[in-house]
């Protein structure tokens, strides 16, 4: 079972996602997507009955193992509307709903389609709680550096993965916008696809010296002839 709700602060999607996680039957799902990110989407696809408005700052889509509880998560997501932490929600009615609401968050094609097709993904993780200043400094950056560039963030909120695209014309000064603040926050250069050759410079922000020496240790250990995949981190 799949729902789709609006927030319009991260602290409420936090608290929001919290109050859903302790549900009976929990949550396999809970994504994120920034408003932009939504919209974007939704406005590029020309979707005519978009499951939701489009005018929010957070959009949480949140999938459950079992349809079973769902008069539960039902009342739950009442008695948050009416605390004022949700402003909007809907919950998908047939399979057909929900893969339309996983298509919107699937959409990143159309984000890049909306960015000129010159829309640049990255990957990195960090601290849920942390997350809503990361994007405001790196969005901060990237407008100091080129008034018109954009940053449209979306992630995974269970484990802290995060994806930014961005627009900005010059590609090594956004790598730098994107990873540097991820010293400050704790937060990895890479969270599910790898670090290969265009992360490599940045490695040492989320990794020190002692763990950077030990994975060339394990590399020559199980490649001692440099022969599988060379040159991309060592």
């Amino acid at each position: 079972m799949v729902s789709l709700i609006a927030i319009q602060t991260f602290d409420a999607v936090r608290q929001v996602a919290k109050s859903l996680d302790q549900l009976a039957g929990g949550p396999c799902a809970l994504e994120v997507m920034w408003g932009e990110y939504y919209s974007s989407v939704v406005a590029t696809a020309q979707i005519a009955n978009a499951p939701l408005a489009t005018d929010y700052e957070y959009y949480l889509l949140v999938e459950w193992f079992d349809r079973g509880c769902i008069t539960g998560i039902e009342q739950s997501l009442g008695a948050l509307m009416e605390e004022g932490k949700i402003i909007d929600a809907t919950i998908a009615q047939s399979e057909r709903q929900a893969s339309e609401i996983w298509a919107i968050r699937d959409g990143v094609e159309f984000v890049s389609e909306d960015l000129g097709g010159a829309g640049v993904g990255y990957d990195i993780s960090l601290p849920v709680s942390s997350m809503e200043g990361y994007v405001n400094g790196v969005t901060q950056r990237l407008k100091e550096a080129d008034s018109r560039s954009r940053c449209i963030a979306f992630g995974h909120l269970g484990d802290g993965n995060l994806h930014l695209i961005t627009s900005a014309q010059d590609q090594v000064d956004v790598d730098r916008a994107v990873y540097e603040p991820l010293r400050e926050f704790n937060g990895s250069i890479s969270a599910e696809h790898g670090i290969g050759s265009k992360k490599k410079p940045f490695l040492k922000i989320s990794r020190t010296e002692l763990e950077i020496e030990m994975m060339r240790s394990l590399k020559h250990w199980i490649d001692p002839k440099m022969i599988l995949n060379p040159g991309k981190i060592f």
